[in-house]
């Protein structure tokens, strides 16, 4: 596994564990080649997220996770930025300027 690779699964899991932190249920797609990194549950929530380490998905990877987050009614599609610090992003489309800011409703224990 390359020093990339390394560092991407790094930051997914760090993502991994904010969101168990939050009450999730999460399930990794281990080297994604899909939309999706994490899928992740709770009750009257489900996140599909795509993890990047220090840039936003350029814009068809964005259109196809919004595709398949829309394929369930409520799925909130999420891009998770690593660094400089994690910050996540809620898809309202798939343009560079198409999101907001996205908390989970719970505070880490």
């Amino acid at each position: 596994m390359t020093n990339s690779a390394h560092q991407g699964r790094r930051v997914e899991w760090r993502v991994r564990d904010y969101l168990i932190a939050n009450g999730y249920d999460v399930v990794r797609a281990a080297a994604s080649k899909g939309p999706a990194d994490l899928v992740c549950f709770k009750p009257g929530q489900g996140l599909v997220v795509s993890v990047k380490r220090a840039t936003a998905p350029p814009p068809a990877e964005r259109a196809e996770l919004l595709r398949v987050a829309s394929l369930l009614p409520g799925l909130v599609p999420l891009v998770a930025i690593g660094l400089p610090r994690l910050t996540f992003r809620r898809l309202l489309g798939p343009g560079p300027n198409q999101w907001e800011p996205w908390a989970p409703d719970e505070v880490i224990a």
